[in-house]
């Protein structure tokens, strides 16, 4: 074969005619379509942009109408509901209102005391405490058992409850304080005197 007739030499051979053919106002054209196809991807995504900001706005429009609606049928079934109630008058019905005092009612009030000092303290009548009877303590607890060691305890039943108590020294039981505890007895102090339970 000969060299023109290579298939390599004749595209070799279109490809320089087109080049000389073409002056460069043509890559200048091709430069501006790939800028105006960035321009238009920059238009595309305006638009996009701007649509998607509609319908936000549309969507958050529509759930206030949603909820604005929603709460004036509640307030429209309790009018419903109230003027069902009230039908009927109730008859002998008056509102009592308290007057509110006169100004010369506080003036005399403030008159009277020094307002910047403590309140006057009324005298309240105290009325003479009942003292209680005294229980005889060794028909109303028993006994049961002392535990003796670093913190001493004893275990005292209440005869009439038929409960049983761990106690130590300081707590009280029927208004009674455990005063001591010693070896076979305990110390009760009640209302001042003094009251043994032995074991």
């Amino acid at each position: 074969m000969t060299k023109d007739g290579l298939p390599e030499e004749k595209l070799l051979k279109i490809i320089r005619r087109k080049t000389k053919s073409t002056p460069q106002k043509d890559n200048k054209k091709s430069d501006s379509v790939q800028v105006d196809g960035k321009g238009t991807l920059d238009m595309l995504f305006g638009m996009l942009k701007h649509v998607m900001i509609f319908v936000v706005l549309a969507l958050a429009g529509y759930l206030f109408y949603t909820f604005i609606s929603s709460q004036e049928s509640e307030v429209s079934k309790e009018d419903l509901s109230v003027s069902k109630v009230t039908e009927k008058p109730i008859e002998n019905f008056e509102i009592k209102r308290k007057k509110p005092k006169l100004y010369e009612h506080y003036a005399k009030e403030i008159e009277r005391r020094d307002i910047f000092s403590r309140p006057e303290k009324k005298e309240e009548i105290k009325e003479p405490e009942a003292k209680p009877q005294p229980v005889d303590l060794s028909k109303s607890l028993r006994l049961v058992g002392i535990v003796l060691g670093d913190v001493p305890e004893v275990i005292i039943e209440e005869i009439k409850t038929k409960k049983i108590f761990f106690m130590h020294e300081g707590d009280k039981i029927l208004e009674a304080r455990i005063y001591s505890i010693q070896e076979g007895k305990v110390v009760l102090d009640y209302s001042g005197s003094k009251v043994e339970l032995l074991q």
